[in-house]
């Protein structure tokens, strides 16, 4: 009776499960989830920097960088990476580069 209750569960659950891969020929995968980390870099976000910006006026546009090099600390890096599902990972990044004065460049 219990191993007749088990497979009725089982058959239940294997029920829910709509997550196919049809380059496997339909095997189920485990849930994937998708990932979204490091900075936000929006078109209009990188629109709004102008050459000249203090260090603080960037951070108000774009936040904190993901990455200030202990070296090169007038090189600022934003990045972001979203991965949906099983697809390959998207890179964004913008490099900022400043000096005395300001925002001296920005690169894609």
């Amino acid at each position: 009776m219990m191993k007749f209750l088990l497979l009725i569960l089982a058959g239940f659950l294997i029920g829910c499960d709509n997550n196919r891969d049809p380059k496997l020929g339909g095997f189920h995968l485990p849930y994937v989830v998708d990932m979204h980390q490091g900075n936000i870099i929006g078109d209009s976000s990188i629109t709004k920097l102008q050459i000249g910006m203090s260090k603080e006026q960037v951070k108000a546009v774009l936040g904190e960088p993901l990455l200030i090099d202990t070296f090169r600390p007038n090189r600022w890096d934003y990045v972001q990476i979203d991965q949906i599902g099983t697809r390959k990972p998207k890179k964004k990044s913008v490099t900022l580069f400043f000096n005395d004065a300001g925002l001296i460049a920005i690169r894609r």
